[in-house]
């Protein structure tokens, strides 16, 4: 199922991964490992858009949809990831409605938005004619709530038209109050923050999403009402897992 149909109007949860390695092999690895999305980071990577291109392609060879979280709220920034096929654009620090609103301009084409009309290849990632892709795009807009101020104006971004996801970022969120920035955040004052982005999100017919610690974590975000949610990130899986290796042997054996 396609995370645009998952995340309007179903349920059912969207797992994520997130990406910042320029590997084709390990986005295709993660795509096949039953995440519903994998996110290509070019916000704190150096992924560039030929590279960002050639992992949402490999992305698409496996069931998950290819996100792509953009390095800034710039026009374009969202040509790039649109045109090269992505399902869903992540948008980082929005703070108010007006960065709301420029988002969603960038992101549509026009008499909605100023998006150029270009590139061969969105309707394919699709599976649509272009004619069928120009007059209904059904990429989603994904904005990133990383600050206390965002969450001050949470009801104006989230009552501009044509905003799909409110996605939070714990550590840069908790980072804005003053505190450690820690992906499990269990200050009171973030804690509410998370609930009054759930709750906008409700009121405005939005989905939520956030990026947790572990699976434990995914699980209570669940709970607390947030539909997309990243589990790990293709650094932490690939440490995880070393780790868990030489776990697997005590230190005598290890320095034998």
């Amino acid at each position: 199922m396609r995370l645009v149909d998952q995340l309007r109007g179903s349920e059912r949860v969207a797992l994520g991964a997130w990406l910042s390695l320029a590997s084709a092999g390990v986005a295709e690895i993660l795509g096949g490992a039953a995440f519903d999305w994998v996110l290509i980071d070019q916000q704190h990577s150096h992924l560039g858009p030929s590279e960002m291109l050639e992992l949402v392609r490999a992305i698409e060879t496996t069931p998950a949809s290819p996100v792509v979280r953009i390095p800034a709220n710039s026009p374009e920034y969202f040509a790039y990831a649109l045109d090269a096929g992505a399902h869903a654009v992540m948008v980082p620090m929005i703070e108010d409605r007006a960065s709301a609103e420029r988002a969603v301009r960038s992101f549509r084409y026009p008499p909605g938005g100023m998006r150029s009309i270009g590139g061969y290849r969105a309707h394919l990632a699709h599976h649509l004619t272009r004619p069928e892709y120009l007059a209904a795009p059904p990429a989603l807009l994904v904005l990133q709530l990383e600050h206390r101020r965002a969450i001050e104006n949470i009801d104006e971004i989230a009552s501009v038209p044509g905003v799909d996801v409110l996605f939070v970022g714990p550590q840069d969120l908790s980072a804005s109050y003053g505190l450690a920035p820690v992906l499990r955040p269990g200050d009171p004052k973030v804690s509410e923050a998370l609930d009054l982005v759930n709750a906008a999100a409700k009121r405005h017919g939005l989905a939520t999403g956030i990026l947790s610690a572990d699976v434990a974590d995914a699980r209570a975000a669940r709970t607390r009402g947030f539909g997309m949610i990243a589990v790990g990130t293709d650094a932490s899986l690939l440490t995880a897992a070393g780790r868990s290796v030489i776990d697997g042997f005590s230190a005598r054996e290890v320095t034998k």
